[in-house]
């Protein structure tokens, strides 16, 4: 029987080595895509988490907005000038078409959806069978817990969007407690300056006299000759040569 030499069986050995090694490392490579799609599919699901509570937060910002707007439909329908009867209606769609009056009056455009619901199912706030206000049909938990305007302080205790109770009295109260624009408030006086000097006749002022005025002013282009000074006249060095007239 032929048995292998040396480097036969070198070779042998060689060749067995990566056979050994080849499972680990597809071991290794698997359990690393494994992690890699697992961390893929949690920060998939982190956003869509994230997206989901942004739209229910903007969602709860238009709420308070429509039923905001809706309050202050029912202040106006009230405080209306044109209505023989100040009173509150009987429904929302009295809202849209107030006929009380010698002419149509529109406190709202149209009756908005509850965003909470994607639906026109107000619930309506009525006292003597007149609506008063209306709030949400929604049964969710609020997300937003602070930040409401103070006629809706109220709501920070809220246990769902429908404890969001939306009032004309609160509306009332918010506009009367909101405060007029203040005037606009003077310039401030600076120290007055003393006037400048007018212009001498027959030159035209200067626009850099005004600003700045010359400590000396201008001669007069009209002054006689006469009223210029005159110069004074030299001093007198007496003479040293003897006088004929005068003899010592």
């Amino acid at each position: 029987m032929r048995t292998c030499s040396g480097p036969c069986r070198g070779r042998h050995h060689g060749g067995r080595r990566p056979l050994a090694a080849r499972p680990r490392a597809r071991g290794w490579a698997l359990l690393t895509a494994l992690l890699a799609a697992l961390l893929v599919g949690l920060a998939g699901m982190t956003a869509q988490v994230s997206a989901r509570v942004e739209r229910e937060r903007e969602r709860e910002d238009e709420l308070l907005r429509a039923g905001a707007s809706i309050a202050r439909a029912l202040a106006s329908y009230q405080a209306s000038p044109l209505a023989t009867v100040q009173e509150f209606p009987k429904d929302l769609a009295e809202l849209v078409e107030d006929r009380r009056g010698p002419r149509v009056l529109r406190h709202l455009r149209t009756v908005p959806l509850d965003p909470a619901t994607s639906r026109r199912d107000w619930i309506v706030v009525r006292e003597a069978g007149r609506v008063v206000g209306v709030r949400s049909a929604s049964t969710r938990p609020p997300l937003r817990k602070v930040g409401f305007p103070p006629e809706y302080a109220v709501f920070e205790k809220a246990r769902t969007l429908g404890d969001w109770t939306f009032t004309a009295a609160a509306a009332a109260a918010a506009a009367a407690a909101k405060p007029t624009a203040p005037g606009r408030p003077s310039a401030p006086q600076g120290p007055s300056r003393p006037p400048a000097p007018s212009a001498p006749a027959g030159l035209a002022a200067s626009p850099f006299q005004s600003a700045f005025p010359s400590p000396v002013p201008p001669a007069s282009a009209s002054a006689s000759p006469s009223a210029r000074p005159t110069s004074p006249s030299p001093m007198q060095i007496p003479s040293s040569r003897p006088n004929p007239e005068n003899p010592q």
